[in-house]
């Protein structure tokens, strides 16, 4: 059964939990959710960043982890309703449309229009608090493998905050190494159309610059044209470095807007407390990653299995369960050990050849 795309147009803020849940039933793969237009009469786009947040911390327990949610920020920003170029299977509202003038506006006949509230259209901005004001030229950066929550928020709110232009700086393979499990994170160039793909998703009004970053300042040690940088509470140490080598550069200091992290209901030991890229690679363990390819110039038998990792990566203690379950395990590091060994022909060589 292929997974449907939904469009939720939502007005009652308070009620959004239970409206997220009602389209569980309809077997979504991705669910774009806009705030009416008329919001822009009560708040400015940034005062919605910690309410969007807070839906995405909440979506994986609301809809399902497998939902690719997104708000589609341009509905806060232009006085219109979003039209896709994708095919939407559902157009959900959380009012009746008889209480509003958006049917004549909107493009229905391909989607089924389902009404998941009683109470009528209204505007309600309360309890949306000041996001502050909005900056021509907005920066960021970060890893970005395989967008998750908690970088949906961070690009999300960035956004929010940007008039003109935004510049992400996704880091290249020099800067991944000390991430861990860094050897399954995607290349950098895949990580780029992701995060573009996202952006112009969520609001095409903006110019976007994503590019690969080898050093913690990227673009912002050089561009003359930036004003805010956004960070999170982990790397918030970084905005500050970056504003001092800005200063040293002769050039403007940045805003710097701090977005809290995400929080993990994980139990798990090893992983983080937070919403993290680390703990999705840690999931992908034992799991097939690429399809498995045939070569018929190898022999089927035996059939070989490679195991490689780190320092403790669990190498050993897998060629141990295979070997339970009747495999031959060959130890490459107590062979290469032994060959070392005095009086064995590979200890005299290096002996003759080093002393």
């Amino acid at each position: 059964m292929s997974s449907k795309t939904g469009l939720l147009t939502a007005v009652h803020l308070a009620n959004i939990g239970s409206t997220l849940a009602a389209t569980r039933k309809y077997a979504l793969g991705t669910l774009y959710v806009q705030l009416h237009p008329s919001f822009i009469e009560v708040a400015r786009p940034p005062a919605f960043g910690k309410f969007i947040a807070s839906v995405y911390q909440s979506s994986p327990t609301v809809l399902g982890a497998g939902v690719d949610l997104r708000f589609l920020v341009s509905s806060l920003k232009a006085r219109e309703l979003v039209t896709l170029r994708e095919k939407i299977d559902y157009h959900f509202f959380d009012y009746p449309l008889g209480s509003s003038e958006d049917r004549g506006k909107l493009q229905l006949q391909d989607s089924q229009v389902i009404e998941l509230g009683t109470k009528p259209f209204e505007i309600d901005g309360a309890g949306l608090q000041d996001g502050g004001k909005m900056f021509g030229n907005v920066v960021l950066g970060g890893t970005f493998d395989r967008l998750h929550g908690g970088h949906k928020v961070l690009l999300t709110q960035a956004v929010l905050l940007a008039k003109e232009r935004m510049v992400v700086g996704v880091t290249d393979e020099n800067m991944i190494k000390s991430k861990k499990l860094w050897e399954l994170i995607l290349p950098v160039e895949q990580r780029i159309a992701e995060v573009r793909e996202f952006l112009e998703c969520i609001d095409s009004s903006l110019k976007y610059e994503v590019v690969p970053i080898s050093d913690p300042f990227g673009p912002t040690a050089t561009d003359p044209n930036m004003d805010m940088i956004v960070v999170s509470t982990e790397t918030a140490r970084g905005g500050a470095k970056v504003n001092e080598l800005r200063t040293k550069n002769g050039l403007n200091q940045l805003e710097v807007h701090t977005i809290e992290l995400l929080d993990d209901e994980s139990t798990v030991d090893d992983k983080e407390d937070k919403i993290s890229s680390s703990n999705q690679r840690m999931d992908l363990l034992g799991t097939r990653l690429k399809p498995r390819q045939h070569k018929p110039h190898l022999s089927p038998k035996p059939y070989i299995i490679g195991l490689v990792g780190g320092v403790a990566s669990g190498k050993s203690k897998m060629a141990e369960r295979f070997q339970k379950l009747g495999a031959g395990v060959i130890d490459c590091d107590k062979i290469a050990h032994e060959l070392y060994e005095p009086g064995e022909e590979c200890y005299q060589a290096v002996v003759n050849n080093f002393g």
